[in-house]
């Protein structure tokens, strides 16, 4: 399992991660909206590469809505 982390807030996605990663999953943190998108998209493209079993890169997306850079691409639907 994986599981992706969008916290700007160094305390708070150090925390996420602690307790995530106790019960079991991969954690990746990103630090804003664009870090997000380059880890799902490179993430995606690891699987298209290497032809994994999953077609899903994260099995949950933690987002922190009040990123310092928007996630605009999750508004409209596709563009990632």
């Amino acid at each position: 399992m994986r599981i992706l982390v969008a916290e700007d807030d160094t305390d708070a996605a150090e925390l996420y991660k602690a307790v995530l990663e106790a019960r079991g999953p991969a954690v990746l943190n990103a630090s804003d909206g664009r870090r997000c998108l380059n880890l799902y998209k490179a993430a995606m493209a690891e699987i298209n590469s290497n032809g994994r079993s999953s077609k899903v890169p994260f099995d949950a997306v933690v987002l922190d809505h009040m990123l310092p850079v928007q996630l605009k691409a999750i508004q409209k639907p596709g563009t990632i």
